[in-house]
């Protein structure tokens, strides 16, 4: 479980961190999915955006990164990607 404002923080390096297809494999290869996907079990709603467009942006940039989501059950967590990719956006614009 842990600190809202913590994982909420974590979330949103992740999300901003995945957003180049070079920095993702890293993540998928060292195990950073199963613990993003745990966290839509325990997080804020806030921290979920974040995980989610972490979670959209690492299956968008690799297969291995979609398999790795599918098999670790976010899809089972209610994770929808469209409207969490509108709402990531509109709360965080970058200049």
């Amino acid at each position: 479980q842990g600190d809202s404002a913590l994982q909420e923080q974590a979330g949103a390096a992740l999300a901003a961190m995945t957003e180049f297809r070079a920095s993702c494999i890293p993540f998928i290869k060292g195990g950073a999915i199963p613990p993003l996907v745990n966290l839509l079990k325990v997080a804020s709603a806030e921290t979920h955006v974040h995980v989610c467009y972490a979670l959209s942006n690492l299956a968008q940039r690799s297969v291995e990164g979609q398999t790795t989501i599918a098999k670790a059950g976010a899809a089972r967590r209610g994770a929808t990607w469209p409207g969490v990719r509108a709402g990531h956006a509109a709360r965080h614009t970058h200049a």
